[in-house]
C-alpha cells in the first residue's frame, strides 16, 4: 500500500506541478484548523479548483452549503506563484489588502491522497495566520493527449441510378439464330488457245468461241 500510495501522489505531483493543459481538482469539504467557527451554519461543502499553467489562470469555487458560491478570482488578486516543484497561487483580498492569502494544491506523500490548501494572513497584524484549512481532492483531468485524426478516407460519390423499364410485350422478340447467306463463288470462263507449230509467243491466240445452234443450222441449210 505503501509503495502504490507513492506511485499515486508522484503522478498526481507531476500533473499538476508540469500539466500544460490544466489540471481539475474536485475536492470535498474542507478541514478548518483555523478560523471559521466549528458550528459554522453555512459550511463549506465542497470545492473545484481549475489551474492551465499555459495561461498562468486559476479558478476556484468554494460552494457553501446554502448554494452559494465563493470564486477565489473575484474576492482575490490572484497571481500564478507556481514553479517545477509547488503549483499555488497567492494575492491580497480586494476589499482589505492586508489580507494575504498563499493556496496551494499538491498531493500528501503519506497517504498518497490529493488536497487543496489555503492559509490567510494578516500583514497588519505582523503576517498573523488567521485561517487555514484543507480539503481532499482527486484528480478529474491532467493533461489530456491531443487527438489524432486518422487518415483521411476517401470520398466516393454516389449516382443514383435510373432503373431500366422493360419494353412493351408486344415488341419482345425471340432470340433467333440466322445462319449466314451462302454467296455462290462467281464463275470463270477460261477460253481455249490455239497453239500453232512453229509459233510462239505473240503467235499463241485464243480459239474462237463455239458457234450458237441457230448458226449451226443455218450453216447446215
Amino acid at each position: 500500500m505503501k509503495v502504490k500510495s507513492m506511485i499515486v501522489a508522484g503522478v498526481i505531483t507531476l500533473s499538476l506541478a508540469r500539466a500544460a493543459t490544466g489540471t481539475e481538482l474536485a475536492c470535498g469539504a474542507p478541514q478548518v484548523f483555523i478560523g471559521d467557527q466549528p458550528n459554522d451554519p453555512n459550511p463549506v461543502v465542497s470545492v473545484d479548483v481549475s489551474y492551465q499553467p499555459s495561461l498562468h489562470a486559476w479558478q476556484v469555487f468554494h460552494h457553501h452549503y446554502n448554494g452559494m458560491v465563493a470564486a477565489r478570482a473575484q474576492q482575490y488578486a490572484v497571481e500564478d506563484w507556481s514553479d517545477g516543484v509547488h503549483t499555488r497561487w497567492a494575492g491580497a483580498l480586494n476589499r482589505n489588502r492586508a489580507l494575504y492569502m498563499i493556496a496551494e494544491a499538491g498531493v500528501d506523500q503519506r497517504t498518497g491522497v490529493g488536497y487543496y490548501e489555503e492559509r490567510l494572513y494578516d500583514r497588519s497584524r505582523g503576517n498573523r495566520l488567521d485561517v487555514h484549512l484543507r480539503a481532499p481532492c482527486r484528480l478529474v483531468v491532467a493533461n489530456p493527449p491531443p487527438p489524432v485524426a486518422g487518415p483521411a478516407l476517401p470520398v466516393v460519390p454516389v449516382v443514383p441510378v435510373a432503373p431500366v423499364q422493360p419494353p412493351p410485350q408486344s415488341t419482345i422478340q425471340q432470340n433467333v439464330t440466322v445462319a449466314p447467306a451462302q454467296v455462290a463463288p462467281p464463275i470463270v470462263t477460261v477460253a481455249p488457245v490455239i497453239v500453232i507449230p512453229g509459233v510462239t509467243g505473240a503467235g499463241q491466240y485464243p480459239a474462237p468461241p463455239a458457234p450458237k445452234p441457230e448458226e449451226k443450222e443455218k450453216a447446215a441449210s
